[in-house]
């Protein structure tokens, strides 16, 4: 079974993994969940905390690459703000079909942005916006997670422990709290 674009409650669309058989999202709302859980409890609360001038984000799983594009709203909201985000990601969705995303339309963004995520090149930092780089890792987080600077902000975006046991293990966690600053918001 192939990866099929299916659309959520609140009208945008998540992925059904042909590979897991899940959603990448709640069925109830891709932009929803995506705004409540990583930006809302994360980036903003880390960004309420204190006066920050920079913020390096790690994302476990690009996906869709919805919380990078909430990510760079953000930015674009904060232009004193520098934004590093780290991605690692296993099981990249194919250009054809992030193209077909309907974030930029539900949200009133450029769909530049969507094509310059996932068209970003692998394994090296690339400029999205004056404030905000991307570096993009293919491979297994718990193998690439140790490189790059500590991270200020974790979207740990893993699929279930029925999926993804793995990820949800003693070993991931401590792995994680290498990368994490003191004072790190994990959601």
């Amino acid at each position: 079974m192939d990866n099929r674009i299916e659309i959520t409650e609140d009208g945008s669309h998540t992925v059904r993994s042909g590979q897991f058989d899940i959603h990448y999202h709640s069925r109830h709302g891709a932009i929803q969940e995506s705004e409540h859980v990583f930006i809302n409890a994360g980036l903003l609360a880390f960004l309420g905390e204190k006066n920050q001038s920079k913020v390096n984000i790690l994302e476990l799983g690009l996906g869709t690459g919805l919380n990078v594009f909430l990510s760079m709203r953000e930015a674009v909201r904060r232009p004193e703000i520098k934004f590093h985000y780290r991605v690692v990601e296993l099981y990249p969705l194919s250009l054809e079909l992030t193209e077909q995303l309907n974030y930029s339309t539900e949200l009133g963004l450029s769909q530049e942005w969507i094509s310059a995520i996932h068209n970003a090149a692998w394994d090296e930092e690339v400029s999205l916006l004056p404030n905000f780089t991307i570096h993009k890792q293919a491979g297994d987080w718990l193998k690439l997670v140790g490189d790059g600077p500590k991270a200020d902000v974790v979207y740990y975006d893993a699929f279930a422990p029925n999926t993804q046991a793995e990820l949800w293990s003693e070993e991931a966690f401590a792995l994680l709290s290498k990368v994490m600053q003191f004072g790190s918001f994990w959601v």
